[in-house]
C-alpha cells in the first residue's frame, strides 16, 4: 500500500524540467555565459563557445531565472554583445542567437514539431 501511495505522488507531481537550447545563427563565433543569483549574488556560470551553426543546450530540473550574456570572444576582457533576462518555468525554451540591423540579439525562436 504504501508503495502505491508513494508512486502516486511522484506521478502526480508537476513536471517542471525543462530545456534551454541556444541556436549560434550568426557569422561568427560567440561566448555564452549565464549568470544566475545564489543568496542574492550573482554568480556567473562556465562560459561555452558557440562556432556558427553550432546549439547548445542546457537541462534544468526545475524553475530558474537566470541572465543570459552573449560575449564576443578575444584575448583580453570578452566584449559584451548582448545581454537578456530569461525565465524557464515548465516548457522548453528554443533561443537563436542572431544578428539584428548590426546588434546581436537572443531571440525566441519557435518550437519545430
Amino acid at each position: 500500500m504504501l508503495r502505491a501511495v508513494l508512486l502516486f505522488v511522484l506521478l502526480a507531481a508537476p513536471a517542471d524540467a525543462a530545456w534551454i537550447v541556444y541556436t549560434n545563427d550568426t557569422h561568427a563565433t560567440v561566448i555564452v555565459q549565464d549568470v544566475v543569483l545564489v543568496r542574492g549574488k550573482p554568480v556567473a556560470g562556465k562560459p561555452v563557445k558557440l562556432a556558427a551553426g553550432e546549439t547548445l543546450r542546457q537541462f534544468h530540473a526545475g524553475p530558474i531565472t537566470k541572465t543570459v550574456q552573449i560575449l564576443e570572444p578575444g584575448q583580453a576582457a570578452n566584449k559584451l554583445l548582448s545581454q537578456s533576462d530569461v525565465s524557464l518555468r515548465d516548457k522548453s525554451l528554443i533561443l537563436s542567437i542572431r544578428t539584428v540591423r548590426g546588434q546581436v540579439k537572443l531571440v525566441a525562436a519557435p518550437v519545430k514539431k
